[in-house]
């Protein structure tokens, strides 16, 4: 059989060294078996082929290199225009926290405010009642005195028209007389015209007041009324 490629044949041990005059064994050396393997399997020497594939291999090399050289540059530019974007949001979102924050501050005055109009509306609705519940205290006293007075002012007016009754008679004997007093317009008749104009103003002081209250309050209510922010 024939030895396998790769191997070498085991030299005869027996053999003299050439050049060697004794006839004592010859030992190999490993350079003996380096030369021998070389002998058996031959010294390898590149192709054409085997170059032109490894032209081959190293073209593409290159060319992975340029296309992961380009997405590596989209990426750093990516990477600073996020950055960019970044510090701009920042910057906005500073700027919107400072608004809010004085936003807020504003609302926190425009609330006293508000709190205080709110103490003044009270306590002037606690005067308004006070004012209502006098009035019907009057109303009360006037419909009392209308009645105690009825008979007195029954009385009065039956002895004014005797009277006149006695005037006209003795005015008839006598002749015209000149009036020695001047006339000062017509002159209330009894207390229940005293007290129905007394009534009178009152209510027109309450209505007047009532009706400034509220404009003062339509107005501190538009004052303090807190403009609404549009998302721009």
């Amino acid at each position: 059989m024939s030895p396998k490629k790769g191997r070498a044949s085991v030299p005869d041990l027996n053999l003299s060294s050439p050049g060697s005059s004794s006839s004592g064994p010859w030992s190999p050396t490993e350079e003996d078996f380096n030369a021998l393997i070389a002998e058996q399997e031959g010294q390898w020497s590149p192709t054409k082929t085997d170059f032109d594939k490894l032209m081959a291999e190293q073209d593409c090399f290159e060319i992975s290199f340029r296309e992961e050289k380009k997405k590596n540059e989209c990426l750093t530019k990516d990477f600073r225009r996020l950055k960019e974007e970044s510090k701009k949001n920042r910057q906005a979102y500073m700027k919107l926290a400072q608004e809010l924050q004085a936003l807020t501050m504003k609302c926190a005055g425009q609330e006293k405010v508000i709190k205080t109009q709110e103490d003044l509306l009270t306590s002037q609705s606690a005067q308004i009642e006070d004012m209502q519940k006098k009035l019907t205290e009057l109303k009360a006293e006037l419909a009392a005195s209308e009645c105690k007075m009825q008979p007195s002012v029954i009385s009065t007016s039956k002895d004014l028209n005797n009277n006149n009754d006695f005037n006209t008679d003795f005015l008839t004997m006598s002749g015209p007389v000149k009036p020695h007093i001047e006339d000062r317009g017509p002159r209330p008749k009894n207390r229940r015209s005293l007290v129905s104009q007394l009534v009178q103003g009152f209510e027109a002081v309450v209505a007047a007041k009532t009706l400034e209250f509220t404009a003062e309050s339509k107005s501190a209510r538009r004052k303090t009324t807190i403009p609404l922010i549009r998302n721009e």
